[in-house]
């Protein structure tokens, strides 16, 4: 019956298993209770002497690594979030990323954004459309220049590249992995993108592409039995 839920971050010795400091965020979280979780989970971010925490709801939680004391926060907290018109809230976590002495990250206001490691403080943002289902891909290197790529849309609709230091864009290309199957809208999910090295690996959908026909199997087949060389 709670509405609000407490972030926890712990810090664990990874050798003896003892807890080295818990860090508590009052009531960053809205506690609703379903088993479907519509929205990325973004990966804490440990480095410069620093954890970046991003929670389920769109905040970036920064405390020092050795000790766990909170340092600053983006956005500045204000209120609980609260559920949408479906019961679901927001879910806006994606992964952080460092580059020099600015962090990047995707903010709840559905906008790239590079904060300063220091204080939180913003260095540049960038607007993106179609903001649904956002991720950010990684960091890479071109002409020797950090770049940071998006993509954005469930299917993968826009891809862009943004320098990494400006937050200029360099490109954008809508319409990247997305194709038809008839009048239905079809592509890859972001979970289905990878980036290797200077290389974007997906699924690229073709125009009216047949799908494959489902074929039904013996149920005793459905499932490998697993062995120490393979199944």
């Amino acid at each position: 019956f709670r509405v609000a839920a407490d972030d926890h971050v712990v810090a664990i010795a990874a050798r003896t298993g003892q807890t080295l400091w818990e860090t508590v965020w009052p009531q960053r979280s809205y506690n609703y209770q379903t088993h479907k979780h519509r929205g990325l989970f973004g990966v804490p971010l440990v480095a410069a002497g620093k954890v970046f925490y991003p929670n389920l709801h769109g905040h970036l939680m920064v405390m020092d690594a050795k000790t766990g004391k909170p340092l600053w926060e983006y956005p500045e907290f204000r209120s609980t979030p609260q559920p949408h018109a479906g019961g679901v809230p927001s879910t806006l976590n994606t992964s952080p990323f460092l580059v020099g002495d600015t962090v990047i990250w995707y903010g709840p206001d559905t906008r790239v954004v590079a904060l300063s490691v220091e204080d939180g403080s913003v260095v540049w943002m960038d607007q993106l459309k179609e903001p649904r289902y956002p991720r950010i891909l990684g960091v890479v290197h071109v002409n020797e220049k950090p770049t940071v790529l998006t993509l954005t849309g469930w299917l993968g609709e826009e891809a862009a590249l943004l320098d990494a230091v400006t937050g200029e864009t360099r490109w954008r290309q809508k319409e990247f992995t997305v194709g038809h199957q008839g009048r239905h809208k079809t592509g890859t999910t972001l979970n289905d993108a990878m980036l290797h090295g200077d290389q974007l690996v997906t699924i690229q959908t073709a125009k009216d592409a047949t799908p494959p026909a489902a074929r039904p199997r013996n149920r005793q087949h459905a499932a490998q039995r697993l062995k120490p060389r393979g199944r």
